[in-house]
């Protein structure tokens, strides 16, 4: 079993991770999730069926079917969390039932706040002068910066 290693996303995105199994008749197949600093929790549950017929899943720990999608195919599953949020970050894994039960290797999902955009304005001064009237030109740069620091102003003239 196996499944990607990591994804990064900013909150009201959807991801999807993958997991493969190597369930041929039936059994259970779960996703767990792992806070950091936590132990592991059970956060869906569904049963496979050889013929993939629709199951619905169980869920645990205060996940619901409004947040988070478990579907099953022939060789592996995939968890959709829909409009992730800061506290969806964590590693998340799959298993399988089996003795023992065989586990997935896991994805890390880091939820990252959007950047804040800021402007930065230069101050463009042309010392023209039309009629005792002095016109300057200001441009505008947007840049972008991860914190909450503040706006900068530079003029220069």
């Amino acid at each position: 079993m196996f499944s990607t290693a990591s994804i990064q996303t900013h909150p009201g995105q959807s991801v999807t991770m993958w997991c493969s199994h190597n369930i041929h008749v039936s059994g259970n197949l779960y996703w767990f999730k792992q806070s950091d600093g936590a132990v592991p929790i059970t956060i869906v549950h569904m049963l496979y069926t050889e013929s993939r017929q629709k199951v619905e899943p169980n869920y645990f720990n205060n996940f619901t079917k409004d947040h988070l999608v478990m579907d099953q195919y022939s060789k592996n599953t995939s968890l959709t969390i829909k409009k992730v949020n800061i506290s969806d970050s964590g590693f998340y894994f799959c298993g399988a039932t089996g003795y023992p039960m065989k586990f997935g290797n896991g994805t890390r999902l880091e939820v990252k706040a959007h950047a804040e955009k800021h402007h930065n304005l230069n101050a463009i001064v042309n010392a023209t002068m039309i009629n005792d009237l002095q016109t300057v030109f200001i441009s505008e740069k947007n840049y972008t910066v991860p914190s909450k620091n503040g706006m900068l102003f530079y003029f220069q003239y």
